[in-house]
């Protein structure tokens, strides 16, 4: 399990400097207006989640969504999930364990915030972290949700620059269907 959790998060953060091909779900968008900046909602599976307005999704096989500058700009999503697992999985690990198991893959990868939280009355585990991968700063707010044996993943990487409080904004907005 910790192979395969090591595996999914060094695609994930390297994801702020390139794309990837993965497999994803069907996508829906509606517009909405938050404090300012105009987020467009989408659904992937059973989660709906919220992008500043110009991120896209790469391609309908991909759950990669980029901005219309992309690759000039760093900013992405990225949504994948996989199986829980059992044993050890992201729930298990504590901030500690999982800023010393990042480290060894990206030396200077630093823990922000690490929150337990829940979404849609699920355990979710929130986090936002920064990391300097080819001499650039990229940020990352990170949500985790368990959802039938599954842990759903999605991660905003973004560099130095406005997004910051819009991402907040994104992650707060997450929502599961019942």
């Amino acid at each position: 399990m910790k192979k395969w959790l090591i595996i999914l998060l060094c695609v994930v953060l390297l994801l702020g400097v390139a794309g990837c091909k993965t497999e994803g779900g069907d996508t829906s968008s509606e517009v909405s207006e938050v404090s300012n900046v105009e987020l467009v909602s989408f659904t992937e599976e059973k989660v709906t989640f919220s992008l500043p307005k110009g991120f896209s999704k790469v391609d309908e096989d991909t759950p990669l969504y980029v901005t219309e500058d992309y690759p000039n700009s760093p900013d992405n999503f990225l949504f994948v999930y996989g199986p829980s697992g059992e044993g050890e999985n992201i729930f298990d690990l504590t901030k500690e364990s999982y800023q010393s198991m990042m480290q060894e893959i990206l030396p200077g990868f630093t823990i922000e915030q690490y929150e337990r939280v829940t979404v849609s009355e699920l355990p979710a585990l929130k986090m936002k972290y920064y990391y300097t991968l080819l001499g650039s700063t990229m940020h990352g707010s990170q949500l985790n949700i368990e959802i039938d044996g599954l842990t759903y993943t999605l991660t905003y990487t973004y560099g130095d620059g406005d997004l910051k409080d819009s991402i907040d904004r994104c992650l707060d907005a997450v929502t599961v269907a019942k």
